[in-house]
């Protein structure tokens, strides 16, 4: 649509102000020393065991790096003739030799046999050590990875694994901006992969992501406009880079470094450029304003919204055609299209607005359940050009995609549906109907992907006859209508029977509908059944009952129907003996006929015991008592007992919190009780028991090596005592 001056100086006024927003809302970090998890080249081409760096000229080059985890070997076990005489775990790395009562070789000349032995088993073992300390390299490295990867799993519609160079670093003594500077500015993404070997070890890949070429962050640039950086040098290098492309290779080649050497001296005069081999000396004086390394890293970043390319291909679209899109024109000048809105919500019957309610409707073919809201998007979208549709997590936006692809396809239209990764795709594919999913072709990704699609297109069209399909689509509509027929009729009547429930019935000056009086009947029967157990003198807790009425005796608050502990109070030597106490035993019968726990304590022993401080000092009071725990602690266990409630633990590197939850909780639900969107973007549990916790020392790292850690899924049931780090991702 040809648009006139004054209507294309409001669209570019549009993009404009949209490009500055988001450019506001982004966050990212600008300095690499608060990047969490950062790798620098140079690590990624060390001596490592089972590395092996890419090359950037190779046959290869988008090859980062790859690495085999290397098999750590066991530790030799000890001769039998020692085992006796071995503290500790001698298979542990750690382990330092403390050997309890050796025969003395002067006293038993037989023992000179045994230190022999000895003598060879620790070579023996200072060898697997040593082994072992030159395998820790490859483990710690692919840990490092094998994190990022996990990062990503976890956090791909928010972050992005990037290759970077091009750290631009600004001098706060010198600069004008607030907050210094220490960021590459170009990055490409890369991707992490995990495979096996031929030895069927397991493999990490790191590659260039040859679908994205290499990008410059401009953005870092602009707080320092005011400082002389030149920021038409950066759209002059993007130019560079734009027609390089793909060959522009940031793990290091001689164009790109020329190309950031001339880029480093139009920046600023006082930028410094520093090739990847050297370094900027500290004691070089007086440190330039800015500086330039070619030197690469690979760290995890925000991923960028995408409205700054989008808007850039917008404008160079208008540009180069003289032509605005229609609803850039809808949108900013209304006044040249008709109201479309108005006469669109015709008046509905009775059946359609029951199939409504139940996101149904003759005219729209929903592949999936539907709620009236997406039935009202499907609506607008076939009213409107531009239809945006938002909410929070969780709120059924992808699942109204795959509906609207249904109806779409069903329409004999073609859809383009497009994301910033490949996952939200593969998301909305697998919520597709079976039968339409072959029917899906991804344009980046996976070739196999398109080979299979392809495939399937062949078969279905050789396979398929024209006038068949027309007459099963026939017979489906037919069947169709008759079905929608019939559930409008069920519809109809329903809602007849639940107007007569609900229509109030006169007695006494009071209007009741059939539903409250069934009710109050029921309830009535209840009571009185309840009163005469009550007459007898018996508790509402020993009442037998079902669901449904324990559920209406709880609205009665009675005192009775509340669980119960009996404490028995006794003095210490009745404490002492309490099974031959008269008084408890009586207590106990008591407690059995309703079905209740009883205590025993003695509460001036717990006030002896609460008077003291020192931990250690209260153990050993217990200990004398020949108890292990106090009072106080018996109550609250069986109080969470009778709750039928447990605890579990979170643990992070600042603290440990205790979470209480009802037993046979499993995990995303347990999750729920610190956060929902943990419960909501459950991925897995890493679990181990409290004791097991503190036989490793509190450390993670040890209870992993031992394989203490487990990881459990959704189907888990949170035991009493466990510790649980939530991995996540909403």
């Amino acid at each position: 649509m040809i648009a006139t001056e004054a209507q294309r100086e409001a669209i570019d006024s549009l993009l404009t102000f949209i490009e500055e927003a988001t450019s506001l809302r982004q966050t990212a970090a600008r300095h690499l020393s608060r990047c969490g998890r950062l790798l620098r080249l140079p690590e990624l081409e060390a001596a490592v065991p089972g590395l092996v760096a890419g090359d950037p000229t190779g046959a290869d080059a988008d090859l980062v790096c790859r690495i085999e985890k290397l098999e750590m070997p066991p530790c030799p076990p000890i001769p039998e003739s020692l085992a006796p005489y071995a503290t500790g775990d001698w298979r542990a790395p750690e382990w330092t030799p403390d050997w309890k009562a050796l025969p003395d070789p002067a006293e038993h000349p037989e023992s000179a046999e045994l230190y022999e032995t000895l003598a060879d088993w620790l070579r023996i073992r200072g060898s697997w050590l040593e082994a072992r300390g030159e395998i820790l390299p490859n483990h710690a490295l692919f840990e490092r990875l094998q994190d990022l990867r996990d990062h990503l799993s976890e956090s791909n519609l928010r972050d992005e694994c990037v290759i970077g160079t091009a750290v631009f670093t600004s001098n706060p003594d010198v600069t004008r901006a607030k907050n210094p500077v220490r960021w590459p500015l170009l990055v490409q993404p890369l991707v992490i992969e995990l495979g096996s070997s031929r030895r069927n070890l397991p493999v990490i890949e790191v590659r260039r992501n040859g679908d994205e070429d290499p990008r410059l962050l401009a953005e870092i640039l602009a707080p320092f406009a005011e400082d002389g950086v030149d920021l038409k040098a950066a759209s002059r290098f993007e130019e560079w880079l734009e027609d390089a492309g793909a060959d522009a290779n940031l793990a290091g080649d001689e164009s790109l470094s020329e190309a950031l050497e001339k880029f480093a001296a139009s920046l600023h005069p006082d930028c410094r450029f520093v090739p990847a081999e050297e370094e900027l000396p500290e004691d070089a004086g007086e440190k330039p304003a800015f500086t330039l390394e070619a030197s690469p890293v690979i760290l995890i970043q925000p991923r960028p919204s995408g409205v700054r390319s989008a808007i850039r291909s917008i404008r160079k679209d208008i540009a180069e055609h003289r032509d605005v899109p229609a609803h850039l024109m809808e949108i900013v000048c209304p006044d040249v299209f008709p109201t479309l809105a108005s006469g669109l919500t015709p008046t509905l019957s009775l059946e359609a607005k029951l199939a409504a309610t139940a996101g149904e409707d003759p005219d729209v073919l929903l592949a999936k359940p539907a709620n009236p809201e997406q039935l009202a998007i499907a609506h607008e979208v076939e009213h409107n050009n531009v239809v945006l549709v938002q909410g929070p997590p969780g709120t059924g936006k992808t699942h109204t995609i795959a509906n609207l692809l249904g109806h779409f396809l069903s329409q004999g239209k073609r859809v383009l549906v497009t994301s910033h990764t490949t996952k939200a795709l593969s998301v909305v594919k697998d919520l597709l109907p079976k039968e339409i999913q072959p029917l899906c072709v991804t344009m980046l990704g996976d070739r196999k992907d398109l080979e299979q699609t392809s495939s399937e297109l062949i078969t279905r069209l050789t396979r398929l006859n024209v006038e068949d399909l027309e007459a099963r689509i026939r017979a489906l509509g037919l069947e169709r209508h008759r079905l929608g027929t019939a559930l409008a009729d069920r519809r109809r009547r329903i809602f007849e029977q639940r107007r007569i429930e609900h229509e109030a019935v006169e007695f006494n000056g009071r209007r009741y509908t059939l539903t409250e009086i069934a009710k109050f009947l029921r309830e009535a029967e209840v009571f009185k059944a309840l009163a005469a157990h009550l007459d007898a003198g018996k508790s509402a807790r020993t009442f037998a009952c079902d669901d449904e009425e324990r559920a209406i005796i709880e609205t009665a608050d009675l005192l009775s129907l509340k669980p119960i502990i009996y404490a028995a109070n006794m003095d210490e030597d009745g404490f002492a003996n309490y099974e031959d106490n008269g008084y408890f035993r009586s207590v106990r019968e008591l407690a059995e006929k309703e079905g209740a726990q009883v205590l025993p304590i003695c509460a001036k022993l717990e006030q002896d015991i609460a008077e003291l401080d020192d931990p250690e000092e209260r153990a050993m009071f217990l200990a004398d008592l020949g108890i292990e725990k106090s009072g106080l602690d018996r109550l609250i266990q069986c109080s969470y007992d009778l709750l039928g409630l447990i605890s579990f633990l979170t643990y992070g590197k600042d603290e440990c919190r205790a979470w209480t939850i009802k037993k046979g909780t499993k995990a995303p639900q347990a999750a729920g009780k610190i956060h929902s969107d943990i419960e909501r973007g459950f991925i897995r549990a890493e679990t181990i028991n409290f004791d097991e916790m503190m036989a490793c020392g509190g450390s993670v790292a040890a209870a992993k090596e031992k394989g203490l850690l487990r990881s459990e899924g959704k189907e888990y049931v949170v035991k009493d005592g466990d510790m649980i780090y939530f991995r996540f991702n909403v």
